[in-house]
């Protein structure tokens, strides 16, 4: 259920009306590895590293905005 929630949640915060069916496996995947790391290192940038790079339009770019530094960083971007 967790995954699920997060996954959708990642989804919104990309920005994307629809998602690829590789977008789709590839959120799932990161999701579920950062379930599985410790929560100290559990962060939006680290998060963000864990998926592929697809150009400007892909979601490893539309979650910049979302890290540390960026123009939203300081919502999910912060120290556990």
């Amino acid at each position: 259920a967790n995954t699920q929630f997060l996954a959708e949640l990642i989804k919104v915060l990309g920005g994307k009306t629809e998602y690829s069916a590789r977008e789709e496996e590839d959120i799932y995947r990161a999701v579920e590895g950062m379930l599985d790391t410790p929560m100290h290192l559990r962060s939006m940038s680290n998060f963000r590293k864990s998926l592929p790079n697809m150009g400007d339009d892909g979601l490893y770019a539309r979650l910049r905005r979302w890290t540390a530094g960026n123009s939203l960083g300081w919502v999910f971007d912060n120290p556990v």
